[in-house]
């Protein structure tokens, strides 16, 4: 905690110290009423003076008591809303630094911590930070302040009474020890269940007509209905220590002023009546001293309460932050070729597999050439992908691009070099053109550039018949398009980027068989001079590629052309005569 502290700005610090110049007001103004209620006390027991005398001193307090008042809650106010302001910078500083963070992290780092995980930390875990530093701000400010300052004034009255706080502070610090022995355990299982109960609702909004297709919603909502009581067991073995420490503090309240009132009771009853009045409004007044300094254990109680939920908090956003990417940089390399594609003995095994999910993969792939990966789900043909974008890095064997190592350029030098299209169109929020030039958003302001690309993918068609055209808006995932709209939209995307791969990564799965052969014929007119690589699950849109990679269960079980490969491979012979007619498929 203490060292996320430390990442606050400067400007946050000289709030929070002028926030406590105003809390120290404050409580100098909390202290100076019980000196008016014993003056106006006081002045009400004096029997020497008239009655209109007192009556004109008592009213001669109120404008200081007024004063004091209007000072307490202006202090009162200023403070709050100075440290809370200076708290929140705070958390945009966290919030940004988490996010940069997540950014350089590998796939393998995402999946390790999980998305819905990552969710929480940059909301939830921010959150219970926040509510714990503002109560902390109060409490390191305001205790010391009003322990020091109330106890000088309580150390004038009587012994007797002192001793009644001390018997008050002693049984709330053993409730108090009690609470966080007992609490704090549950917490940080109470954060994983949290994230739990977030992926459950992520998988099932996302899966929400899958689920309804296949009629299964009670086993989704038993699934659901079990890690909820899981959660809820959690939070009652979480919530139910604190929910000693308000009645602990009304205890020792309630042990403290009996004894206070009884104690004075018998002073008073043994007591010559000269001084009885001086004695009562000492009592009077020692009373809401004992209150302001029995009110800074409240103060800590509270922050007793949030802070363990916070200390996992910041624990898990620490985790984030000095968490080292899975892939680094490279040393930074020439390249010594140009749109050549290399995979030497290449294996991948996943964190916590026993056995490799990618085997010996060997192929290459020249300048211009066009490689198509087909193969039944799961065999590996995104990771593939994956690999030659440096998601993933290879555990045996070596990838190269252009002739060098992938692990010797740096990622953005890596990843500048291929243009991506991914098997799930990701659209979002903006335009049209400003989804099509995201690669390259100097092209923003060039009408031609965007027309061109959205007429290579296929979208020119539909985006012109829209009224604003490319400057459409676009919905968060793009909901307001369909599948096949969304999916030629984002093939615009590595169109308009220059590079020298293009990957397309089962793109052409949501396009019918006459827009994909259309978009394949465009994209091959405007970029004759680029490598291609292309995933696909149809025979049709692969026949004519110069080299297929045939995949199953990890490994390249066959190479070559469409024709060579219906000969030569019984698992792409298999693929074909499931796709293509008899008059199709050659004899």
């Amino acid at each position: 905690m203490l060292k996320l502290l430390k990442m606050m700005r400067r400007s946050g610090v000289a709030l929070l110290i002028i926030a406590a110049v105003f809390v120290v007001l404050q409580i100098y103004f909390d202290l100076q009423i019980p000196v008016y209620m014993q003056r106006i006390l006081m002045i009400a027991q004096n029997t020497e003076a008239s009655k209109d005398a007192n009556k004109a001193a008592m009213i001669a307090q109120i404008p200081g008591t007024v004063l004091v008042l209007i000072g307490s809650f202006l202090s009162a106010a200023a403070s709050i809303i100075l440290s809370a302001r200076a708290i929140s910078s705070f958390l945009v500083v966290i919030r940004k630094r988490v996010f940069d963070k997540v950014q350089g992290l590998s796939t393998e780092n995402i999946d390790s911590i999980t998305v819905t995980s990552l969710v929480n930390r940059c909301t939830s875990d921010l959150l219970n930070i926040q509510a714990v530093a503002v109560c902390l701000f109060q409490a390191v400010v305001k205790v010391p302040v009003i322990f020091i300052w109330a106890s000088i004034r309580i150390s004038q009255f009587s012994v007797t009474w002192i001793f009644a706080i001390v018997i008050s502070a002693v049984l709330y610090a053993i409730i108090i020890a009690i609470v966080l022995i007992k609490a704090t355990p549950h917490t940080k299982k109470l954060q994983k269940l949290t994230d739990k109960i977030s992926m459950l609702i992520m998988q099932k909004l996302s899966g929400l007509d899958v689920i309804r297709a296949y009629n299964a919603q009670k086993s989704t909502n038993q699934t659901f209905q079990e890690a909820n009581e899981e959660l809820n067991d959690a939070e009652k073995k979480s919530q139910f220590p604190n929910a000693l420490l308000v009645p602990g503090a009304i205890l020792s309240m309630s042990i403290m002023y009996p004894y206070i009132y009884l104690v004075g009771a018998f002073a008073l009853n043994g007591m010559a009546l000269a001084r009885r009045p001086e004695y009562l409004s000492a009592m009077l007044t020692f009373t809401p001293y004992a209150f302001l300094l029995m009110s800074t254990f409240s103060l800590m109680v509270q922050v007793l309460i949030l802070y363990p939920r916070a200390r996992v908090s910041a624990g898990r956003i620490h985790e984030v932050l000095n968490l080292e990417p899975a892939v680094r940089d490279g040393s930074g390399a020439a390249p010594k070729e140009e749109g050549t594609v290399l995979f030497r003995h290449v294996s991948l095994t996943f964190p916590g597999a026993k056995e490799p999910f990618i085997r010996d993969l060997n192929f290459a792939c020249g300048k211009g050439d066009t490689v198509a990966v087909i193969g039944p789900t799961g065999c590996g043909k995104t990771t593939l992908i994956n690999l030659l974008m440096r998601f993933y890095d290879a555990t045996e064997g070596e990838v190269f691009l252009d002739g060098v190592n992938v692990r010797d350029y740096p990622l953005s030098q890596l990843r500048q070099r291929i243009s991506l299209t991914q098997q799930k169109a990701v659209l979002f929020t903006g335009t049209v053109a400003s989804n099509v030039v995201y690669g390259c958003e100097d092209r923003r302001n060039d009408a031609d550039y965007i027309r061109a690309a959205g007429y290579a993918s296929g979208a020119e068609e539909f985006v012109s018949r829209i009224p604003e055209a490319y400057e459409a808006p676009v919905s968060r995932g793009g909901s307001n398009f369909s599948g096949g709209q969304r999916q030629r939209i984002s093939i615009a995307r590595p169109v308009a980027k220059p590079a020298e791969i293009l990957i397309f990564d089962d793109s052409f799965s949501a396009l019918d068989f006459k827009t994909d052969r259309t978009v394949r014929d465009r994209l091959n007119e405007r970029y004759p001079d680029q490598t291609k690589i292309i995933v696909a699950q149809r025979i049709g849109t692969i026949l004519d590629a110069d080299q297929i990679l045939v995949m199953e269960n990890g490994q390249i079980v066959g190479k070559g052309t469409h024709r060579e490969l219906l000969s030569s491979c019984r698992t792409y012979r298999e693929i074909a005569e499931s796709q293509l007619t008899e008059e199709e498929l050659p004899r």
